[in-house]
């Protein structure tokens, strides 16, 4: 009876020391063989929105380079680069104070043309003949001419010597001189007060009519 207890227990000693003898690694796949539950979706198209941080430039398609005929101190930018502007916008504000003083000297010498013309403003010019300077020269012109006939006159009848009557010449001659100079100053005078004056400029657009005499630029570019 003794000798079969004995053998029983060397049995259950044998099956169980292979179990304990198992590897950690056989062991893990043995946990990995156990049933994970599984969670199934329907295929189908869906959007898929991703942020993507850089650094770069940004230029514009197109650029132009806006001329104007002001000139002077810029006092105010009203516009940069980049801005959307329209047809007519100022882009920059200039300093008032230089072109105001070009201002009062154009209307000063304005009216000291006027005076020299005998116009009292100019739109009642009078005609070129009833100026004051070509009236002048034109008494002088005809005082030299009767004074010429006189002379020659006496000369022709030997009461005066020949050089009485070549200095009465040469004085003809001198006073149509003057005359014709005077006509030519009174044309550069309509000239010069008839033509068109313009208020001064402080403002560079986009599209607008410059209002001042000298030239300066700026830029502008298109939006995106």
């Amino acid at each position: 009876m003794s000798y079969h207890y004995i053998c029983a227990g060397a049995v259950a000693l044998a099956m169980t020391l292979p179990a304990c003898s198992k590897d950690p690694a056989a062991q893990a796949r043995g946990r990995d063989d156990a049933a994970k539950p599984v969670t199934t979706e329907n295929v189908r198209e869906e959007s898929v929105r991703r942020s993507v941080e850089v650094v770069g430039t940004l230029a514009a398609v197109d650029e132009v380079t806006v001329s104007s005929e002001a000139d002077g101190i810029v006092a105010k930018i009203l516009h940069d680069l980049g801005d959307r502007v329209s047809a007519g916008e100022a882009l920059v504000e200039l300093d008032r104070e230089k072109a105001e003083y070009n201002v009062a000297q154009q209307k000063a010498a304005l009216q000291r043309a006027l005076a020299q013309y005998g116009a009292p403003d100019s739109e009642h010019l009078p005609p070129i003949e009833r100026t004051p300077d070509v009236q002048k020269a034109k008494a002088e012109l005809v005082q030299a001419q009767l004074s010429y006939d006189r002379t020659k006159e006496l000369q022709n009848r030997q009461l005066v010597p020949r050089q009485t009557l070549d200095d009465a010449d040469a004085m003809l001659q001198s006073k149509k001189a003057s005359y014709d100079s005077a006509l030519q100053n009174a044309k550069n005078l309509q000239a010069n007060i008839a033509a068109p004056t313009r208020p001064p400029g402080s403002r560079i657009g986009s599209s607008a009519t410059p209002t001042s005499a000298p030239r300066s630029t700026a830029t502008c570019s298109a939006g995106w």
